[in-house]
């Protein structure tokens, strides 16, 4: 299943390299599967606080275990659905990075992102995960990239990537990277 279901070795190490250059302290991952992302995020991260979501209790109860056994303090699982959890949170409850990676509809898609933009401040960061899943999610991912209150996109074609600091410049980058 972690073949298959996990994250790469590559996008592990991409991932803690911008948890660790943007100095996050809070992560909400939607969709925990076996753990691999969770992991990427926590490691070698003592200060990031990572939030994970899982709605299948089996996956969810293996990638606790493997948490455990890699004593990884820093990451709480919670086993809902997406959408019981997000409707569910304190209003007051922001992150500096989410990363969606399950779920892969349009509707659902959408529905995320707008209840997910209550949990951000200017700095955060959100990342899409297979956003050329199919051209349900790759119209997600315009219609993301058109919302008034992202700033910046990139399109890293395995990740869409968005920020909201009003400080930046309007910019949508494509950058074709393949694993």
């Amino acid at each position: 299943m972690a073949r298959y279901a996990g994250m790469t070795r590559h996008k592990s190490k991409l991932i803690n390299k911008i948890i660790g250059y943007f100095n996050i302290k809070t992560v909400l991952e939607l969709g925990t599967s076996v753990g691999l992302g969770s992991i990427a995020m926590a490691v070698n991260q003592p200060n990031t606080k990572v939030e994970t979501v899982e709605a299948c209790p089996n996956t969810s109860s293996f990638a606790r275990k493997q948490f455990k056994i890699l004593d990884l303090e820093n990451i709480t699982v919670f086993n809902y659905e997406f959408s019981f959890f997000l409707n569910n949170i304190s209003d007051r409850k922001e992150y500096d990075l989410i990363y969606l990676d399950g779920h892969h509809d349009k509707k659902a898609i959408l529905e995320y992102f707008k209840l997910l933009q209550k949990h951000i401040h200017p700095y955060s960061i959100i990342i899409f995960d297979d956003i050329y899943w199919s051209k349900d999610m790759q119209e997600a991912w315009q219609t993301i990239c058109r919302d008034e209150t992202v700033i910046v996109s990139i399109d890293l074609y395995f990740w869409g990537i968005v920020f909201f600091n009003p400080n930046l410049s309007q910019q949508h980058y494509k950058i074709r990277c393949f694993f």
